[in-house]
């Protein structure tokens, strides 16, 4: 039997900072000595380059000579954040191609990558979220948060602590993405919790705490990306402001409450395979909220979710491996019964 045939997407069409962030974390790409591997880097413009791997890539070509020359995977793996790669590049392949795609599916990810349509289904779930301000909010409200429905990596994101502050933050907002949203600002811990499909069953891997703190009381662009002078990522950023505790130190109450709101916004979202969520711990109830869903993993140990394993005493390359083969064998059943 051949081994199977993977394709790693990379990259952007639209944009030259999600491009560069798709490769930051590209670059440390699982690969399973049991399978055969293509990267295929989509260029902003919408070129692409295929290769054995990021550092031996061909000549820049159009998407019709991309795939008239790809020999056709058993599974696509992206790595594309911006909200084509997250939605339309996902469907191409899977929905029109008919190759799988690990990870949730298009409509789902779509769901989710807008942050005011995810508090809705989730809420309705009875997942617990931040209040949203339809109207300016009154001056007791204060703080609130303001950030782009559909953006992320806390672009456009601000805390506003006085009335005269908010026009200026949805002007920054804006800058991003037509829809903006002012809701409550949860004080307390931010706990991200991660929700993974095997065998048929959904698993919390240990959780990850982010070290907000009163003089830093949200984490920034700067916390999470380290970007170059062209403004764009190069590496992770290893945050001296909001450190990262995995696992987070979370008592069997919080523990089983934080694992109920993620399988229950996992489900209520429609994800598949894989899902990761933030939430902030109200410092007064103890109670989580979900401030948003990230369907992102890729794999390699850079990944949140594979530090999450790793913290849990799994070895994140085995589970990411039969993740991947569960895609193509669900993949593959769905096929034959249609």
């Amino acid at each position: 039997m051949r081994p199977a045939r993977v394709l790693h997407m990379v990259g952007s069409a639209t944009s030259s900072f999600y491009h560069d962030l798709s490769m930051v974390y590209a670059r440390s790409a699982l690969q399973p000595e049991t399978m055969q591997h293509t990267f295929a880097v989509v260029e902003p413009g919408g070129r692409w380059r295929v290769g054995p791997s990021l550092n031996n890539l061909g000549a820049s070509v159009r998407i019709s000579e991309f795939l008239n020359s790809l020999e056709r995977p058993d599974l696509v793996v992206p790595y594309m954040f911006d909200r084509a790669g997250m939605t339309s590049f996902r469907s191409f392949f899977e929905d029109v191609l008919g190759i799988p795609v690990v990870g949730s599916e298009a409509g789902a990810a779509a769901m989710a990558a807008d942050k005011a349509i995810t508090k809705t289904v989730v809420g309705a779930a009875g997942v617990r979220v931040p209040r949203t301000f339809a109207s300016a909010p009154d001056s007791s409200d204060y703080p609130v948060i303001v950030k782009p429905a559909r953006e992320d990596n806390s672009l456009g994101l601000t805390l506003v602590e006085h009335p005269d502050q908010l026009r200026s933050a949805i002007l920054d907002a804006e800058q991003f993405d037509a829809g903006v949203i002012v809701e409550q600002y949860i004080p307390g811990r931010e706990i991200r919790v991660a929700v993974i499909e095997l065998g048929g069953e959904l698993m919390v891997p240990a959780m990850l705490e982010y070290g907000v703190t009163h003089s830093h009381p949200m984490r920034t662009t700067d916390d999470k990306l380290e970007l170059g002078d062209n403004g764009n990522p190069r590496a992770q950023a290893a945050s001296l402001e909001a450190p990262m505790t995995c696992p987070a130190i979370v008592d069997s109450v919080l523990a089983a409450s934080l694992e109920d709101q993620a399988t229950r916004a996992h489900r209520s979202l429609g994800c598949r395979d894989y899902s990761l969520f933030d939430f902030r711990i109200d410092t007064e109830t103890s109670e989580p909220y979900l401030l948003e869903a990230c369907l992102f993993w890729t794999f390699g140990p850079i990944s949140i979710i594979s530090r999450m394993i790793e913290s849990g005493g799994d070895d994140p390359a085995a589970v990411a491996t039969q993740v991947w083969r569960n895609r193509m064998r669900n993949s593959m059943t769905s096929a034959k019964l249609t």
